[in-house]
């Protein structure tokens, strides 16, 4: 599927896409000629470029199931749904092996905003690279976030790999964080928040640490300790 500028998707039920891995299923720009050709029948006149499209928003009901699936060249931050994928408040999605690559703001966004939500990501074997700012933003006002990494990549993004706050749950486990701007990941982690960090290594990241926060210490990408 490819979107012109302005293009979004939005998601208010089920939403499965199945790819393989000889056949995956792409999200992407209008231009970007890699897939299916020249569509906009341009030859070589445009490329694709971070922001081109703006973004797969996932509403309270909805739920995203992703297998061997690409999407890149959205988070158009002339919005404020500046990701490639964008969960709100009760919305959830699973995704194995996919890429959320070059977006204009973040690969990924969880936004609990009302009270007694939960916006949730489950993520395994998957890549989350080149995204001018964060890798993946989870953040709440007065809902929670529900957040499992599993074997997968986080990788050269502008700013932190993962950044979040208002964590009910919280396993990152067997991943690895590279080469992005600021900490492989900054975590504000709640005292009551079940959490598993395990098994992780990084690299080339500015800042070199998983910094967590009220109740660990700063350390390197690998297992949590509780004071």
């Amino acid at each position: 599927m490819k979107f012109e500028s302005g293009g979004r998707l939005y998601v208010s039920g089920g939403f499965t896409v199945q790819g393989t891995q000889d056949n995956p299923v792409y999200f992407t720009s209008l231009k970007d000629d890699s897939v299916g050709g020249d569509t906009n029948n341009d030859g070589n006149a445009s490329s694709p470029a971070k922001g081109d499209w703006q973004y797969i928003y996932v509403y309270s009901a909805g739920q995203v199931d992703m297998t061997y699936a690409s999407v890149r060249y959205g988070g158009d931050t002339s919005t404020s749904y500046d990701a490639n994928l964008y969960l709100y408040d009760n919305a959830s999605a699973t995704l194995d092996h996919v890429t959320m690559a070059d977006s204009e703001g973040s690969g990924i966004n969880l936004n609990a905003q009302s009270s007694g939500t939960t916006a949730r990501l489950t993520m395994s074997n998957s890549v989350i690279e080149n995204n001018q700012y964060y890798g993946i933003y989870a953040h709440n006002t007065s809902g929670a976030v529900q957040v499992s990494i599993s074997s997968s990549t986080i990788r050269g993004n502008g700013s932190h790999g993962f950044v979040g706050s208002g964590f009910s749950s919280l396993a990152i486990i067997n991943s690895t964080f590279m080469s992005n701007g600021g900490y492989a990941a900054a975590l504000s982690l709640p005292t009551s928040a079940s959490v598993t960090i395990s098994g992780n290594s990084g690299s080339g990241n500015t800042k070199k640490v998983l910094w967590e926060f009220p109740w660990c210490e700063p350390h390197l990408v690998g297992q949590a300790k509780r004071r």
